[in-house]
C-alpha cells in the first residue's frame, strides 16, 4: 500500500513556504503505521523537527516539535 498524505499540493506548498524551503517526508499514517502513540514516537523519534498534523473531521490541528 502506498502512503499518501491529505494535503493537497497548496497546502504542502504554503508549508514549505512557511518553513523555508525545507524538504517534506511523511514518516507516519495512523491507517497505515498503527493508531497508537508508541507506533508514532518509534517511527517519528530521531527524525529532527517533526510536524503532526491531526484530522478530526475536516479540520487540521497542527504541532511543530522541534528534534
Amino acid at each position: 500500500m502506498e502512503v499518501t498524505t491529505r494535503l493537497t499540493w497548496n497546502d504542502e506548498n504554503h508549508l514549505r513556504k512557511l518553513l523555508g524551503n525545507v524538504s517534506l517526508s511523511l514518516l507516519y499514517k495512523s491507517s497505515v503505521h498503527g493508531g497508537s502513540i508508541e507506533d508514532m514516537v518509534q517511527r517519528c523519534s530521531h527524525q529532527g523537527y517533526t510536524i503532526t498534523m491531526t484530522y478530526i473531521n475536516e479540520n487540521m490541528i497542527v504541532a511543530f516539535v522541534l528534534g
